[in-house]
């Protein structure tokens, strides 16, 4: 977990400032075998300014349907976390948009949207 961590962090670094949201894609769901990662992430993102004022979006497989999981995941409110649905399944378009102020997380399959959230997350929480 530690180069997970390591690469992500080198990848904000690189690009300080220069996106509006961070999407995570990863495999499985968190659980306690994930705790050394999501405790240095947690860390990054409350002791800089910049990461606590923007979106993130924690995507996962390993679930039966399109799903929030946690609207407050690792007890931040511009942390969300959604699962999808995993096995062989036709691909995703996962969009962000954050021209109004807050952010629209919308994701489709075969043309039509099978989930979608909007927030100003730090301020109000994520709502349908």
């Amino acid at each position: 977990h530690k180069s997970n961590y390591e690469f992500i962090k080198d990848r904000l670094d690189h690009h300080a400032n220069n996106y509006d949201a961070v999407v995570l894609l990863t495999h499985a769901k968190p659980t306690d075998n994930h705790k050394d990662f999501f405790s240095r992430l947690t860390f990054k993102i409350v002791t800089n300014s910049r990461l606590k004022s923007i979106p993130w979006v924690y995507i996962h497989g390993g679930g039966k349907g399109i799903y929030e999981e946690e609207e407050r995941f690792l007890n931040m409110k511009n942390f969300l976390r959604v699962q999808i649905e995993g096995r062989k399944r036709n691909p995703i378009n996962i969009m962000i948009d954050t021209t109004s102020g807050g952010a629209r997380v919308k994701i489709d399959r075969n043309d039509k949207t099978v989930w979608s959230v909007c927030c100003n997350p730090w301020l109000e929480g994520w709502a349908p």
